[in-house]
Order: structure tokens, then sequence, then C-alpha cells
């Protein structure tokens, strides 16, 4: 009985181990996506909105965390916003389990569709720009 124990628990960790750069590179990527967001919803709280300044500047810390721009969704407040009210940012991206090429990449393109799991990154933030109303 002990043998089947030992197999069992091999195998258990042994997928841990095999997914383990997976997780690893998935966390990094979520973490350098949440602080692109807070980079970016600063940003446009400070500037009233979305503007293509403030697009320049997503793009340009996206290329500095070595995120590529080109991948990412990116979904947000449009125009002036003033204060109080408040400016969203979402990015979004899906992240393809790598793993599976262990057994050969025809196998690892056949799972990529099925293995991926979303990277999500949401902000909000309150305007710091007050824009006065003529009339």
């Amino acid at each position: 009985m002990r043998a089947v124990e030992y197999v069992v628990f091999i195998t258990i960790l042994a997928f841990f181990f095999f997914l383990m750069p997976d997780m690893i590179q998935f966390a990094k990527i979520t973490f350098k996506a949440n602080q692109v967001a807070d980079f970016a919803v600063e940003r446009m709280a400070i500037e009233g909105g979305w503007s293509a300044d403030v697009a320049d500047a997503i793009q340009n810390e996206l290329a500095r965390q070595k995120l590529d721009p080109d991948r990412w969704e990116v979904e947000h407040t449009s125009g002036r916003v003033g204060a109080p009210e408040t400016v969203y940012l979402k990015m979004s991206r899906d992240y393809h389990i790598t793993a599976f090429n262990i057994f050969g990449e025809s196998m690892g393109r056949a799972l990529a569709d099925v293995l991926s799991v979303p990277i999500v990154a949401q902000k909000v933030q309150a305007s710091q720009v007050y824009i006065r109303q003529e009339g």
C-alpha cells in the first residue's frame, strides 16, 4: 500500500513542479499589469480623463515594464472627466499556459486555446481636475 501512496504523492508533486514556471510568470505579468494600471489611472486623474498624452504614456509604461502593448485590451472612461467624478481603466489579456510544451510543440499549440487564463487589472480613481462650466 505504501507504493501506491508514493506514486500518488509523486504525481501530485510533479504536477505542481510542472506548472511552477507558469505560475511564476502569471504572477509576474499580473503584478506588472497592476503597476501599469495604477500609473495610468493616476495619470488620467491628474489630466482629467483620457487623452492622447495619456495613451502615449501608457504605451511607454507598458514598454518599460516589458509588456507587449499589442496584446492588451484597454477599456477606459472617454473624454474629459471633472472632479468629483471618477476615471476608470481596465487592462486585460489572456495568458497561455506553456507547461504542456514539454510534450512537444504540436501538443502545446493544440492545448493553447484551452489552457489560457485571463489577466485583468482594473483601477478607479477620482478625477483631480475641476472643469469650469460656461453659462
